[in-house]
C-alpha cells in the first residue's frame, strides 16, 4: 500500500490540544492522507471540579490537554450527522483506509470498510473525561495505553508506563505522548504491511 488514506472522528465543538498535535504527527507520517474529518452531534464533557483544581495545582500554563478550535484546510470533507448521509458511505466515497475514533464513547458503524480505530488510556477512550484516573485514584503503579479496533477489541498496540501517582492531567499527558506514537507507527505499519510488535512496558514518555 504506497498510500494510506485516514480519517478521523472527532467530538462535537473545541478539542484537546493534544488531538492537534496528533493530527500534525500522522500528516507528518510519508505516504498517510487525511481526507475528511467526521464529527459527532456531541461535544466533550467539561472537566469537573477535581481535574479544575489538578490542572491549577499540576497543570498550570498552557497544556496540550486544555480546549482549542480546530482549524482545518479549508477543502477538508467534512461530515455531519445532519448532512442526512451515512458515514460509512461518506467514508467509502473517499477511499478511506482508517478510520481513528476519536469521540468519548467510540461504537461500531454499520457496513464501515476502512478500518475502525480506538486510543484507550486505562479503559477509557483518550478523549473521555475520565481517561487515565483509574490508576492515580486506585493506587495503581502503571498506566496501560491501548490502540485497538472499535467492536472487535482486536488490540493493535500496547503499552504499560508508570502512572504519575499525584496528578491525573500529569498521568494523562504521559499516556497520550505514548499513544500519539502508537497510532503513527500502526498506520506505518499498515501501509508498509509490517506485522504489530509485541505487548511491551515501557518507561514514561515525555508528556505531550
Amino acid at each position: 500500500m504506497n498510500v494510506l488514506r485516514l480519517s478521523i472522528f472527532l467530538p462535537d465543538g473545541p478539542v484537546p490540544g493534544w488531538v492537534v498535535r496528533l493530527l500534525d504527527v500522522c500528516g507528518a507520517e510519508p505516504g498517510v492522507i487525511l481526507v475528511g474529518v467526521l464529527y459527532d452531534a456531541q461535544p466533550m464533557a467539561a472537566a469537573d471540579w477535581a481535574e479544575q483544581v489538578d490542572r491549577l495545582l499540576f497543570d498550570r500554563g498552557a497544556s496540550s490537554l486544555d480546549p482549542v478550535s480546530l482549524e482545518l484546510p479549508g477543502l477538508l470533507p467534512v461530515w455531519r450527522a445532519e448532512a442526512g448521509v451515512a458515514p460509512a458511505r461518506w467514508l467509502a466515497e473517499r477511499a478511506c483506509d482508517v478510520l481513528l475514533d476519536l469521540r468519548p464513547r467510540p461504537t461500531p458503524i454499520p457496513q464501515l470498510a476502512a478500518e475502525h480505530w480506538m486510543l484507550s488510556i486505562a479503559g477509557r477512550p483518550a478523549t473521555d473525561a475520565g481517561a487515565g484516573a483509574q490508576p492515580v485514584v486506585g493506587g495503581d503503579a502503571t498506566t496501560r495505553v491501548v490502540l485497538e479496533r472499535v467492536g472487535g477489541g482486536a488490540i493493535l498496540d500496547t503499552s504499560v508506563g508508570a502512572t504519575c501517582e499525584f496528578s491525573i492531567r500529569r498521568n494523562r499527558r504521559r499516556a497520550l505522548a505514548k499513544g500519539i506514537g502508537m497510532v503513527r507507527r500502526a498506520l506505518r505499519r499498515m501501509r508498509t504491511q509490517v506485522p504489530p510488535p509485541p505487548q511491551r512496558d515501557t518507561l514514561p514518555a515525555a508528556a505531550v
